[in-house]
Order: C-alpha cells, then sequence, then structure tokens
C-alpha cells in the first residue's frame, strides 16, 4: 500500500505545456489573452481597479516591449558582436525591461483571474517562465521570480 506523503505522486502530474521560449509565439499568445481580459473589462464596467493602469494600457506596454527586444535581438544576430558604443541595449537595461515584462505578465493574470477568466489568466501566467528563460539568454538577469512556480 503507497504511503501518501503529500507530494505529487509521477501518476498524478497534471499535463503542463510550457510555451516555446520564441519571442513573436509569446507575444502573439499574450496579444490574443490581453484581447479577452481588456473585452470582458471594459463590457464589466471596469470592476477591477488595477494598481497601476488599465489592461488595454498593461496590454499595449508589454507588446511594445516585446517589439522592443524583438528588435535588440534581431541587431545581436545580424551583427554577431555589438561595439560598446554601440546604441544598443546594455545587460543592465535587458535586465530591468525583464523584470518590467514579468511585473506587466503577473498584473495581466491577477486582473484576470479577478475577471473570473481563470484559463485566459493561467495562460498569461504560463508565460512568464519562457519570457524569463528569453530574457535569460540575452544577457539579462532577472530579479523577480514570482510568476514562475
Amino acid at each position: 500500500m503507497p504511503v501518501e506523503t503529500g507530494l505529487l505522486q509521477p501518476d498524478r502530474i497534471p499535463d503542463m505545456k510550457i510555451p516555446p521560449v520564441d519571442i513573436r509565439y509569446l507575444a502573439e499568445v499574450f496579444s490574443r489573452a490581453a484581447q479577452e481580459v481588456t473585452e470582458v473589462y471594459e463590457d464589466a464596467g471596469n470592476p477591477v481597479e488595477p494598481s497601476e493602469s488599465t489592461p488595454h494600457l498593461m496590454a499595449e506596454a508589454m507588446l511594445q516591449l516585446i517589439e522592443v527586444l524583438r528588435h535588440r535581438c534581431e541587431e545581436v544576430q545580424a551583427n554577431s558582436e555589438l561595439s560598446a558604443s554601440d546604441d544598443s541595449l546594455s545587460k543592465a537595461d535587458i535586465h530591468d525591461l525583464g523584470d518590467y515584462g514579468l511585473s506587466l505578465l503577473s498584473e495581466m493574470s491577477d486582473i484576470a483571474a479577478q475577471l473570473k477568466l481563470e484559463s485566459r489568466s493561467t495562460e498569461i501566467e504560463s508565460l512568464a517562465l519562457p519570457f524569463g528563460l528569453w530574457i535569460a539568454r540575452q544577457g539579462g538577469e532577472l530579479s523577480t521570480l514570482e510568476p514562475a512556480y
């Protein structure tokens, strides 16, 4: 008779799919999920008090952030080595932008959960791990790991 330890047993581990570490894929999934959250938020008469901004503004900020990061990645790939005088983002900038992106994902996920959009909340939250990994691969260091569990 197996002993119940309170830990997940291999036959009880839920299927969890980690999204690919691809900035374009992350942008597409986030955009689709954020659009639904924004529509429900607006249709409900803005029932959730976000800490700083509306879901629409957070979505715009996240998509602009992803565009900046994508552009930086393409720039690095085009020039295998960037000189110190290059206008490209520094590792400190990537760190700051990565933390900001993770906070946007977390806040948007929280709002989706408050709006009872559990599947969208989970979907947005699941983007934190591949987003963080993408940032790390670009040389950024992450100090916020809150959404990735």
